[in-house]
């Protein structure tokens, strides 16, 4: 089944940009159909006459309407920019965003480590669930931990056409 065409008056450009960023190795699968829901709203936003990306155009597409998380507008922002930087080399008038338009800030990753009496939970081993991602299924593989001192951490990916996995041991 064939995608649709992009069909704003930035198609071309978009279109482009995908190309780029796919000979560069990225799949831009997701962000493909980002894109093309950025395009639906451009086709509606942007005057055919002289099609330029301003800050105006990204504050109304980004801008918080109740249906999207806060993270979801960081990622559209964040493609949005890309799309722009690369559209600015060709024609200089289009605005690019900066980090931090409209006060989206990526949340920074805080992790939560569980102390030795947590882990123990009062018994002398927990089971840890370990899901992934197989042919569109997800699998999940309970992992008995015996102690919070000596773990074996299992970590599986696909590369290619096959999946490869590696053991190593922590020490604590």
């Amino acid at each position: 089944m064939k995608a649709m065409a992009f069909t704003s008056p930035l198609a071309d450009g978009i279109e482009r940009f995908l190309q780029y960023k796919r000979s560069l190795g990225c799949r831009y699968r997701t962000e493909e159909g980002l894109l093309r829901c950025f395009d639906r709203f451009l086709g509606k936003h942007l005057k055919a006459a002289d099609p330029v990306i301003s800050l105006d155009v990204v504050r109304a597409y980004v801008s918080p309407d109740g249906r999207r998380s806060e993270t979801t507008r960081g990622h559209r922002l964040s493609l949005i920019r890309e799309l722009c930087r690369f559209l600015a080399i060709e024609d200089p008038r289009t605005e690019v965003p900066p980090r931090r338009f409209l006060g989206i800030h990526p949340r920074p990753f805080i992790q939560r480590v569980l102390s030795r009496q947590e882990g123990k939970g009062g018994s002398s081993f927990f089971s840890m669930t370990v899901f992934w991602a197989f042919s569109g299924k997800v699998l999940g593989l309970d992992v008995p931990i015996r102690s919070m001192d000596t773990m074996e951490v299992w970590t599986l990916w696909h590369s290619g056409n096959w999946w490869t996995s590696s053991t190593f041991r922590t020490y604590g």
